[in-house]
């Protein structure tokens, strides 16, 4: 027996035309989630920001005995700040010395530390930070991109991230809440994860771009959820949970 004989037979009208809704609504809602969309500009990224400047990348051989990454170095008298810290001045020293050019855009400056061993990676005591925080994080809350360019092309995550406060912020989040077009467009150039959501307050990078309310960097992000499938499902799943929470909870 076909299914089509069986529901001539068994089911009543009106459940065949529920199976049909409810069919059509899951295709089109797969149809939405995946299929490519214009974008909000012909030529959004070219159009919103200014194109990168090229930074060199410093070659690992010439550097000297190189601070590894991931590691939390301190000054001897720092002791006791944190678990998992390493007492060692010279390394302690030189991620200091790379923050701090970092968080002045002083890429001759940065290349210099970096070919004496500091780790482009590993988090660094500054001048303007009480805690120890990654340099790119650093010269992005700085407005640096030619030092956050350098930092990615020497082994810093596009996907860094910066915990405290009860707030957690990804490297792309800090860009926009600077306002920052330029380091957007990096960040999103280089690939940068469009899904961190804050542990403690649950918003994303659009929550952040929405207080900003810049419509160029809004753009940017809305281009690149076209980027690829996983990005597109990403971006139009959060949109329709919006939707859905806007209709079960209005203002």
């Amino acid at each position: 027996m076909t299914w089509q004989r069986y529901f001539e037979l068994n089911d009543p009208p009106m459940l065949r035309k529920m199976f049909l809704i409810f069919g059509l609504l899951v295709a089109g809602s797969a149809l939405y989630l995946v299929t490519p969309f214009p974008r909000t500009s012909t030529n959004a990224f070219e159009n919103h920001a200014v194109p990168e400047v090229a930074t060199a990348f410093v070659p690992e051989f010439v550097n000297e005995r190189k601070c590894a990454d991931d590691e939390f170095y301190i000054e001897q008298d720092q002791a006791g700040y944190s678990d998992a810290e390493i007492v060692d001045p010279r390394c302690a020293s030189l991620q200091r010395e790379l923050a701090n050019a970092a968080i002045d855009g002083d890429l001759v400056q940065m290349r210099a530390a970096i070919r004496k061993g500091a780790s482009a990676v590993s988090p660094a005591f500054s001048k303007s930070s009480g805690d120890a925080t990654r340099p790119i994080i650093q010269a992005a809350w700085n407005k640096q991109t030619e030092a956050v360019s350098l930092l990615l092309d020497n082994g810093a995550d596009v996907n860094s991230s910066y915990v405290c406060c009860m707030s957690s912020m990804s490297l792309l989040m800090v860009s926009v809440s600077m306002n920052d077009e330029r380091t957007t467009k990096l960040l999103i150039d280089r690939g940068a994860n469009l899904g961190f959501t804050d542990e403690f307050e649950g918003g994303d990078v659009f929550d952040t771009a929405s207080r900003i309310n810049n419509p160029s960097i809004t753009d940017l992000l809305n281009d690149a959820c076209e980027r690829s499938v996983n990005s597109r499902v990403l971006c139009r799943t959060r949109r329709l949970r919006n939707f859905v929470l806007g209709v079960l909870h209005p203002r």
